[in-house]
């Protein structure tokens, strides 16, 4: 059991069930049409914007052969594409995904899972990784942590 809970503790199955928990919103529960058709269109290219942002900055961890994984030790500190700007860039896709699943979707309560992941995440993944990676590269990430934003 322990091992199947520590399997589940991975960013993408929280994208996954926040975007069960959307639809399941939106579905049984949606309260108020925010965005109506065709404007809820536009939640289509934010969710191919997130995507490409996540798509796009997992490649670093490839060419320089460093663990995506949260907690496994990183062997490089990438400082290139976003994260120049942002020391989350992968997350950040995420929460634009949902963002645009929300638009999408266009009625209220979906929205409210944007937060709820946000916070799951920084509390589960962000703090931790930051500590984790201060651990590994010391000063370096420290540094680089002083000079570049969790999110933007």
């Amino acid at each position: 059991m322990e091992k199947i809970l520590i399997r589940l503790n991975k960013p993408p199955v929280y994208l996954f069930l926040s975007i069960l928990a959307m639809l399941l919103l939106h579905f049984i529960l949606p309260v108020y049409e925010i965005i109506p058709a065709p404007y809820s269109y536009l939640g289509y290219p934010i969710i191919a914007a997130g995507i490409v942002v996540i798509v796009w900055h997992a490649g670093y961890f490839h060419k320089y052969d460093t663990p995506i994984r949260p907690f496994e030790e990183s062997t490089f500190l990438i400082k290139e594409g976003l994260y120049k700007y942002s020391r989350n860039p992968i997350y950040l896709g995420m929460i634009v995904i949902l963002f645009g699943g929300a638009v999408m979707l266009g009625s209220l309560t979906p929205f409210i899972v944007v937060p709820v992941f946000t916070f799951l995440i920084k509390r589960n993944f962000i703090v931790k990784e930051e500590e984790f990676l201060s651990s590994i590269f010391g000063k370096s990430y420290i540094e680089y942590k002083n000079g570049v934003r969790r999110w933007f």
